[in-house]
């Protein structure tokens, strides 16, 4: 598939961008319909080499004798641009479409902690590794943890997401709640009531999973935070 220049990839980008989230800036008509077409287009390029991917882990984590879940998933486009205007002002630095390293994804969910630190240190050593983020040792602000390995395939980023059930079934929940108020906890933008529940669920989830002890004091605020959500109607007693 021959794709536009990194240069009006990054444009039509942002051009998209602008006319979702900064409605009184004008806009031609095709101009954006042009760039609406090479963001699909940009989408799309992703489709295989994430598939290449998806058939490798398949392969190594056969070898390795496991039994997990493997599935794949290309970014949804209001998503894309969703994350694109996130960065906007961000002290990471604004990101552009070209730069995305998630628009093609691949999770697998293993037993445990050992068997994502058997099949990362494979991933390692045998794929182009662009970036090894450990969300286990240093989890996000939402709670989120989980190991993300982002490999080179056919010169277009693909980002692996390792999970175990305990990381699983926390991301679960949070985008039930997402999908059913609206919501876009996952990305750390809600309610703060919402976003301090479940930012408390992952420490203690997290804990237990890694055999540590949950403090009184998380014990206690999860059980604020959890009355909060109640009291303005998140959840039921």
């Amino acid at each position: 598939m021959e794709l536009p220049s990194k240069t009006r990839i990054r444009k039509s980008g942002e051009l998209i961008r602008s006319a979702r989230f900064d409605p009184d800036t004008p806009h031609d008509i095709t101009q954006l319909g042009e760039a609406l077409d090479v963001v699909k287009l940009f989408r799309r390029a992703h489709q295989e080499p994430m598939a290449k991917v998806r058939n490798g882990l398949t392969s190594m984590v056969n070898t390795l004798g496991f039994e997990p879940v493997i599935t794949q998933r290309l970014k949804r486009s209001e998503r894309i641009i969703r994350k694109l205007h996130r960065s906007v002002g961000s002290s990471h630095g604004r990101t552009t479409l070209d730069r995305l390293e998630d628009i093609g994804g691949v999770r697998v969910i293993l037993p445990d902690q050992a068997a994502v630190q058997l099949l990362a240190d494979r991933i390692n050593r045998r794929w182009n590794v662009h970036r090894d983020r450990d969300y286990v040792k240093e989890p996000q602000p939402t709670g989120y943890w989980a190991r993300h390995i982002v490999v080179i395939r056919d010169a277009r980023f693909v980002e692996i997401q390792l999970r175990t059930p305990w990381e699983q079934s926390w991301a679960d929940a949070v985008e039930a709640a997402d999908n059913r108020l609206a919501l876009t906890l996952k990305d750390g933008i809600g309610p703060e009531s919402m976003i301090t529940y479940f930012a408390l669920a992952a420490n203690q989830l997290r804990a237990r999973e890694l055999g540590h002890t949950v403090d009184r004091a998380t014990l206690e605020a999860f059980r604020e935070a959890r009355e909060q959500v109640v009291a303005e109607g998140y959840y039921r007693k």
